[in-house]
């Protein structure tokens, strides 16, 4: 096994400190040498080796920006993936996000075995993480079966952190580094009984995604959604998050998968699982239990900001088009919906201009949140807010 299998300048991008604490956590003991210079490295340098083997060393070297410092890390890390027998460039990725969780949401259908996917599918899948994220870290703040808004400190703090990693090959792998060091407050991950935020939300998502395909597997949805709504491990957030990573395509399967950083002990592979596979066949389902975790209609009225998607108006007895538009809305965290209002001849000739313009507009009214397509009753105050230059609304 050869560090040239690595990816030119990966090696160099490691932290010195994340591979001395990796090493330490796999077994290997530093000796106890003079930090000091060694032969044929242009820096200083730390000293491992195996217990049960003195003769099976590694050079870890600990100054950054020294000329040799990717070839000298390139070296550990190849001399780690001969002993643990992996792949370097495997090990070389765990030495990057040592002090990470690692979150892989791995979409398996024969279209993705070159590592591709559909640019609109490989958007959604994205979204979907994002959103899963932010579900599972807002239920360890507040268990609830529904978030309305997603943007407590502490989960947009993790967010942020995160790192996206390389796909994989085989399939299309949207990879997740969570670091243990997100939050301000989980600095310290010496001697501390309690888990830091990050970890608390990589196992809050493995075990509601478990939770939920254990239900559809046993034929007890029904009894999983009731006590949901009465204690609730499994979100309507988490589950709209899954939904979102549905592919266009036919005969696929989503698998969410964790590694935990060695920094930390893992939980115990019983209690939290290691893999959480969901089939083709159960999405409709979890759509459904989404449908009844999630209130059914938000019953005060509110203002919308969105665009105008569709026009499906008729000429009244003036002349005058009015009727039916399918707007696309901001709703919760800023997800964009599609919803259904009637607009009276004067709005529905702002409608119009807003959607010739791709303009910005509001509208006041009582959304009735349905699985495909809702609707905004009691339309009010429709107007535009702000032109815009773009050929087409986001999506």
């Amino acid at each position: 096994m050869s560090n040239r299998e690595l990816p030119e300048g990966l090696a160099g991008t490691i932290v010195s400190q994340d591979a001395r604490a990796y090493a330490l956590a796999t077994g290997w003991k530093r000796l106890d040498l003079p930090v000091r210079d060694s032969p044929g490295f242009f820096g200083r340098v730390a000293v491992f080796e195996r217990p049960e083997n003195g003769d099976e060393q590694v050079l870890i070297p600990l100054d950054e920006r020294t000329s040799d410092y990717d070839v000298r890390m390139g070296e550990a890390t190849t001399a780690i993936a001969q002993w643990e027998k992996r792949s370097v460039v495997q090990v070389a990725n765990d030495l990057l996000y040592a002090a990470s969780d690692m979150l892989r949401f791995r979409v398996a259908l024969s279209a993705a075995e070159g590592g591709s996917l559909p640019l609109e599918d490989g958007l959604r899948l994205l979204d979907g993480v994002r959103t899963a994220i932010l579900a599972a870290a807002h239920s360890v703040l507040l268990p609830a079966r529904y978030h309305k808004r997603m943007s407590k400190g502490e989960a947009e703090d993790l967010l942020r952190a995160c790192r996206m990693g390389q796909t994989e090959r085989g399939s299309f792998v949207a990879t997740v580094a969570c670091p243990l060091r997100a939050v301000d407050t989980d600095q310290s991950l010496i001697d501390t009984n309690d888990d830091p935020f990050a970890r608390k939300t990589t196992i809050m998502l493995m075990r509601s995604a478990a939770e939920l395909v254990s239900a559809i597997e046993s034929d007890r949805v029904r009894e999983m959604v009731e006590r949901n709504k009465q204690n609730p491990t499994v979100s309507a957030n988490l589950c709209d998050a899954i939904v979102r990573m549905k592919p266009s395509m036919d005969s696929w399967e989503l698998t969410i998968a964790a590694s935990w950083s060695k920094l930390r002990a893992a939980p115990p592979a019983l209690e939290v699982p290691r893999a959480v596979r969901i089939q083709q066949a159960y999405f409709p389902i979890i759509e459904d239990v989404y449908q009844e975790l999630r209130p059914g209609s938000d019953a005060e009225p509110d203002t919308f900001v969105g665009y105008v998607d569709t026009l499906d108006g008729e000429a009244g007895p003036g002349g005058q088009v009015q009727g039916d538009v399918i707007l696309r809305i901001a709703v919760d965290d800023e997800k964009l919906i599609r919803a259904k209002t009637t607009l009276n001849a004067d709005a529905h000739a702002i409608a119009v201009d807003a959607y010739r313009t791709q303009a910005i507009i509001r509208i006041d009214g009582v959304l009735i949140r349905k699985k495909r397509l809702g609707t905004i009753e009691y339309p009010a105050n429709f107007q535009i807010i702000q032109q815009t230059n773009a050929a087409t609304p986001p999506h």
